[in-house]
């Protein structure tokens, strides 16, 4: 009896830390929004979701790509359904790249922040050319452009350096020298960076915001 006492206060935890001395595991049904916590025994399957949270939304859930790799988020969750309800608050960490989105699931660099009415999105990209490297998806710029970018030419010229203010959402051109052009372009309230001209590649790094 005294042995079983002894378990028992160990396996509370009374008596220190419970040590393990194998891997703990836990396999419930996938996707499982009605209990605190749900891990899928399948990783690496596409949408196997790996939860902690609460009864009918998620405090914190983890996708797996078809490649295995894992995407966090920390979400309110539409009850019962296992999406992301409109107006939810969502923050994700993407596996591969290591984007971070503050909301949205689809961040656009480092760090994107997709609010009510605005974007912010800290973007770069090193070997720039002739294909269009999207900044900002279409539908996220009505108003107006802020921010600042730095372009260096792969050439070794100095870097280009400027400020990104317009009321027009005309885009920018982020380096121009001779025949050689690199650009931001705007179309359908998104942003893209290409090289126009030339065939110079380019290092590009943008702080950038849209209304």
């Amino acid at each position: 009896m005294n042995v079983l006492s002894d378990d028992l206060r160990y396996l509370k935890g009374l008596d220190g830390p419970i040590a393990l001395s194998d891997r703990l595991g836990i396999t419930v049904a996938a996707n499982n929004t009605t209990g605190d916590l749900s891990l899928d025994g399948s990783y690496g399957s596409v949408n196997d979701y790996h939860q902690i949270g609460w009864a009918s939304v998620s405090a914190m859930r983890g996708i797996a790509s078809a490649g295995g790799e894992m995407s966090f988020d920390f979400i309110l969750q539409s009850a019962g359904s296992g999406s992301i309800a409109a107006g939810r608050t969502v923050m994700r960490m993407r596996g591969g790249d290591g984007f971070v989105g503050i909301g949205t699931t689809a961040p656009q660099g480092k760090l994107h922040v997709d609010g009510t009415i605005g974007n912010w999105v800290c973007w770069e990209y090193d070997g720039v050319d002739g294909t269009a490297r999207t900044v900002l998806a279409t539908g996220n710029a009505s108003y107006a452009q802020a921010g600042f970018a730095i372009t260096r030419p792969s050439n070794g010229a100095i870097a280009n350096v400027i400020s990104l203010n317009a009321t027009s959402l005309a885009g920018a051109t982020l380096y121009s020298v001779a025949s050689d052009q690199c650009l931001l372009t705007a179309s359908g309230g998104g942003y893209t960076v290409a090289r126009t001209s030339g065939s110079l590649t380019y290092k590009v790094v943008l702080m950038f915001m849209t209304l």
